[in-house]
């Protein structure tokens, strides 16, 4: 059986650490692929959708796994529901990594804005040309933030 993996592009560099084990845990298949979507579409609702269901019709494996929150879009069970994905249950990239016990247990005694490995890679597609911020909607957008 041919696993397909369809993430969005923020989690590149942490799905490739752990890709190894996962294969290894996954026994019954037998080949793992992943595409990564532009991490900067989740600026755009339209556009996120339309990379997320062109990708999942380029798709012709037999189990697809979706790695997006169920906040990355308001309708995502709804246009991904034709295609039987496998998705996580966390509701944003955040939780997918860190887990729902460990985020809310940080959250609780600091005011925080994550940014991952994938985020700082790509803060300039996703804040600079997707959001059209600069230096200056950044320092009001995070500014609350420690």
């Amino acid at each position: 059986m041919e696993v397909r993996i369809v993430a969005c592009g923020i989690f590149q560099l942490e799905l490739e650490r752990v890709l190894d084990e996962i294969k290894a845990e996954w026994t019954s298949a037998d080949d793992f692929k992943v595409t990564y979507i532009a991490p900067a579409l989740h600026v755009d609702l339209d556009k996120l959708k339309d990379g997320i269901t062109e990708t999942l019709d380029r798709v012709t494996e037999e189990k697809i796994v979706l790695f997006y929150g169920s906040m990355c879009h308001p309708e995502l069970s709804e246009f991904t529901e034709k295609y039987h994905v496998i998705r996580p249950q966390p509701r944003n990239c955040i939780e997918l990594v860190l887990g729902k016990e460990r985020k809310k247990e940080l959250e609780a005694s600091f005011r925080i804005f994550y940014l991952t490995p994938g985020w700082l890679r790509d803060w300039q597609t996703i804040f600079r040309q997707g959001q059209g911020w600069d230096e200056i909607d950044a320092r009001q957008n995070f500014g609350f933030f420690d």
